[in-house]
């Protein structure tokens, strides 16, 4: 038989197959990597980065010193991000069932990656968290922030189990660990700064900026956990969840969630009209374009809302303006 012949054709056949194999375990390989970083909601792990980043940014320039430096400040919001990135797998974990009725094309956990995967990948999220915590504490000598991680964890922990059967009680934990960044990354700066007392990181002039933007995160943070009880109202009374809009209506959230936010815009219109008048119009301007803007947007779809599209609309909108409140204060500590 000749070598063009079948027996020549059955070597090229078989390699042709075994690239299509390997180029199809490729594929299934990307994708599955895909899903799991999906579950780790990358776009919120930037924004915790981002956070302790710009705390860091604002107090080096308004103190004109720093003993903590960016490198840190960036290690440090990643180990907090570990922390809500293996929270946010073990919602999802716990949130199956619930998940299935309210929005099944995003649901990962049981359809595209096994539960066991997940938890590994959330116990990794905590191993890493750990460790780079640990280096950050060793180099700098500072002991306290350690025990922040068990904590965390904790309130993490409480959220899963028990806060769905709890009105409001897991939209205030989640409020307080977003909150917590912000507290956390000042007092750490302070903590680090020699001569300086503690309780002045709170009441000095430098610092009200940072306690206004960890209260604005706290009732902002309030405002979405509310407008996600909407959106999944029908999912969360299915699996007998009890949650603000089921423990009190759709009408009455949606009420007590446009008077939160209501009063967040109107706080930051006067701030807008105090910087005018002190001849920073450009602050103002910014914080009128890209804050108070989007904050109306996400008041007028959350109040006048009746759907998830618009409920998602509305926490899509604040989620912005909670991003670019970071930006609004490392412009105010480079103007």
């Amino acid at each position: 038989m000749p070598l063009g012949g079948i027996e020549g054709k059955e070597p090229r056949s078989w390699w042709v197959a075994r690239r299509r194999r390997m180029g199809s375990q490729k594929t299934l390989s990307f994708a599955a990597m895909i899903h799991k970083l999906r579950l780790l909601r990358l776009p919120n792990l930037f924004i915790i980065v981002c956070t302790v980043v710009a705390v860091q940014v604002y107090l080096s320039r308004t103190m004109e010193s720093s003993a903590f430096g960016l490198e840190s400040a960036i290690l440090t919001g990643v180990a907090i991000s570990l922390v809500a990135a293996a929270g946010y797998v073990f919602n999802d974990i716990e949130d199956q069932e619930a998940d299935e009725l309210n929005n099944p094309e995003a649901r990962m956990i049981g359809k595209h990656v096994d539960e066991a995967e997940a938890q590994k990948l959330a116990i990794w999220c905590i191993i890493g968290s750990g460790l780079i915590s640990g280096a950050l504490v060793s180099y700098h000598q500072l002991y306290w922030p350690i025990l922040l991680l068990p904590v965390g964890g904790l309130l993490l922990l409480v959220y899963n189990k028990l806060a769905q059967y709890w009105p409001l009680v897991g939209n205030l934990i989640v409020a307080l660990l977003c909150a917590s960044v912000i507290f956390l990354a000042q007092e750490l700066y302070f903590s680090l700064m020699p001569g300086i007392e503690r309780t002045w990181s709170l009441t000095g002039n430098h610092t009200r900026p940072v306690v206004f933007l960890g209260a604005f995160a706290f009732v902002l943070s309030v405002y979405r956990e509310i407008m996600k009880d909407l959106e999944d109202l029908e999912g969360d009374r299915h699996v007998g969840a009890s949650t603000v809009a089921i423990a009190l209506g759709e009408a009455p959230a949606r009420i007590m969630a446009a008077a939160m936010m209501l009063s967040i815009i109107v706080m930051l219109g006067a701030l807008a009209w105090w910087l005018i008048q002190d001849s920073r119009s450009i602050l103002a301007l910014f914080l009128v374009s890209f804050i108070l803007v989007p904050l109306i947007i996400a008041f007028v779809y959350g109040a006048w809302g009746r759907t998830r599209f618009e409920y998602g609309k509305a926490s899509m909108w604040s989620k912005h303006a909670m991003f670019m409140g970071l930006v609004f204060l490392v412009v105010l500590g480079v103007v």
